[in-house]
């Protein structure tokens, strides 16, 4: 018997009183609906372990749920798998709706946190929704529902809250809306999450990809056309050199057995996508290093690789070099053993742009580079081999989430330095014209 609904959240906001607040929920919704307990609701409480699929019980659940309540926070948004589950919903929304119809309103969404907070992080289709529940109040949408939990003066608020979530619940899964499940069932890597994605580049200020929007630093997308942005030491373009699922896989297929097998967890369909830290951190590479740059008070955006020869990522930091703005090489050490990315970077190692850093990445909570070490280590020193025997400022390896954050800020500023250094002596040295008679 499919559940009634179907509970999204985030493993990092459970708490007693979340869990409380679920128990009253599924109760309310079981005597309404007529519901055994079992049959009322579906709450995951495991975690997909990195590289794996999707648990059958998962599975069921989501292909059999005739409600999806996410409980929405600012930490909701940053969680892959919440993006996966809720994708999964709306896959089969989309499936089940005629053409041109809209989906069919299934998805009831809980503010767990003040929607301002949420507003924050939350997709703009996600912000579309009725997330103020119709007639829970203003208090509702300023403090969320876990302030109506802990605080007993919301007693009466709580209640109400429950009780209007729980009819919702219960007229929309006894509605006429119906959603077969997807045939066949996906695989988790075959879910392509909501979020988090990096939000796409504004348009305007000419910033190549990249802007200044609403007082946060957006990060831009380019593939082969060479970088265009104002100059200054303040402009950072952080280049992705990593591959894709399919690159490893396809490099898999043709290369010696197993000599090039690497787990497609921390890769998306796209390079600016790769997920280096998983699953401790689940946001991209891009993403963290322009967030640790904008913190900073630099204006980032972010690039890929996938479709630059050598000529156009050479043109590509030339031109940065000549506005004095600061490039830096985000390099994914499994990726080296693509021979493609292999060249490009042996051919960058031959250049010499003073704007330019390089951090290689590697995680070492990942079994599978932990067992490979010795083997990548002598990549890095092979493809780098002018880079890696030069200057520590303008290249580093980091093995942890808070090292890339620590050393990439450190790089930055360096980097910074020696533009403001190099604009300097470029002053001192300037030619006045000779005296004529």
């Amino acid at each position: 018997m499919p559940h009634v609904f179907f509970i999204s959240y985030a493993r990092e906001d459970q708490s007693p009183f979340l869990d409380t607040f679920l128990g009253d929920l599924v109760e309310s919704v079981r005597i309404k609906a007529a519901t055994s307990l079992e049959e009322t609701a579906f709450r995951d409480q495991s975690s997909i372990p990195l590289g794996g699929e999707w648990p059958s019980e998962l599975v069921h659940a989501l292909q059999g749920c005739r409600v999806f309540v996410p409980i929405l926070t600012r930490g909701y948004f940053k969680r892959e798998p919440c993006g996966r589950e809720w994708a999964f919903f709306r896959n089969r929304q989309d499936a089940a709706r005629p053409t041109g119809a809209t989906r069919a309103p299934l998805v009831i969404p809980v503010l767990w946190g003040a929607l301002r907070d949420v507003q924050r992080s939350a997709p703009r289709d996600v912000l579309d929704l009725d997330l103020d529940g119709g007639d829970f109040g203003k208090e509702y949408l300023e403090l969320g529902m876990d302030t109506f939990m802990r605080q007993r003066r919301f007693e009466d608020q709580r209640q109400i809250v429950i009780a209007g979530l729980a009819r919702r619940i219960q007229d929309l899964a006894e509605g006429t809306h119906s959603l077969p499940p997807l045939a066949p069932a996906p695989s988790w890597r075959d879910v392509k999450p909501l979020f988090p994605t990096p939000p796409p580049p504004p348009q305007g200020a000419g910033l190549g990809g990249g802007a200044m929007a609403g007082g946060a630093i957006q990060p831009g997308v380019q593939s082969s056309e060479v970088f265009r942005a104002p100059g200054g030491p303040r402009y950072v373009q952080f280049v992705i050199v990593a591959a894709s699922a399919d690159d490893f896989a396809a490099a898999a297929r043709i290369g010696p057995p197993g000599g090039l097998a690497r787990s497609p967890a921390f890769y998306g369909s796209d390079p600016l996508e790769w997920t280096p830290y998983r699953p401790d951190v689940c946001r991209p590479a891009g993403v963290m290093a322009v967030e640790v740059a904008a913190s900073r008070d630099f204006y980032p955006t972010a690039s890929a690789t996938a479709t630059l020869t050598d000529e156009q990522l050479i043109a590509q930091l030339k031109a940065l070099e000549e506005r004095n703005a600061i490039a830096v090489l985000l390099v994914d050490t499994w990726t080296l053993r693509i021979e493609r990315y292999q060249r490009l970077m042996q051919r960058f190692d031959q250049s010499s742009f003073f704007n330019t850093a390089v951090v290689v990445v590697l995680n070492d909570k990942d079994g599978e580079t932990v067992a490979s070490q010795a083997t990548l280590d002598s990549m890095v020193k092979a493809t780098f081999f002018r880079r890696s025997h030069g200057d520590a400022r303008t290249f580093t390896a980091v093995r942890s989430a808070e090292q890339f954050k620590s050393e990439l800020a450190g790089a930055l500023d360096g980097a910074r330095r020696r533009l403001m250094e190099y604009a300097a002596v470029q002053r001192e040295v300037g030619f006045s014209p000779r005296p004529t008679l």
